[in-house]
């Protein structure tokens, strides 16, 4: 098995068109350096057939009603979700490719920690996704459901209270204790 995680703490979220990993680049024409393709189109090119391709990704999210979905300006170029796509696209790889990697794995849950007090991120509706929350966002995106799972930070470190409560401690007036 292998574990991805992404942990957010206190990231915020914009869904505009400034937003779009898949734009960058190109829609505004601001490059740093000329004679290299823009970011956006990197980006596309880098992700689009793994997204195609992939076991776990759906190419078209569930929401979306249009047969001709175009990955440019699609979900999965916007923070949050263009970092849950690059980690099970990651994953994915890693398990196809196990031969070839030091760690071999046959399986993976992708663990998204996010604290259950952080409703601007989870009860965010994203216009790329018709206005859908976070987790129903990013749940359209996705074949196999078991595959991805919501922690609140409290309720992944409580293993550690007892045994480790120095850390405990530091984490919670880190993590839980506003």
């Amino acid at each position: 098995w292998i574990i991805p995680i992404e942990w957010k703490y206190t990231e915020s979220y914009d869904d505009c068109k400034s937003g779009d990993k898949s734009n960058e680049g190109i829609t505004y024409k601001i490059e740093t350096n000329p004679h290299k393709k823009p970011k956006g189109e990197v980006r596309l090119d880098r992700y689009s057939a793994l997204i195609k391709n992939s076991e776990q990704l759906r190419s078209i999210p569930s929401f979306v009603e249009n047969p001709n979905y175009d990955f440019q300006g699609s979900v999965y170029f916007f923070e949050p979700f263009y970092q849950l796509m690059r980690q099970t696209l990651w994953a994915e790889q890693m398990i196809q490719h196990k031969e070839e990697e030091d760690i071999k794995a046959d399986h993976y849950l992708h663990i998204h920690v996010i604290p259950q007090e952080d409703t601007d991120l989870l009860n965010k509706e994203y216009r790329p996704a018709n206005n859908n929350n976070m987790e129903d966002t990013w749940r359209a995106c996705l074949v196999d459901q078991s595959k991805y799972l919501i922690v609140d930070p409290k309720n992944l470190m409580l293993p550690i209270k007892d045994s480790y409560p120095e850390l405990w401690d530091y984490l919670a007036k880190r993590y839980f204790n506003n």
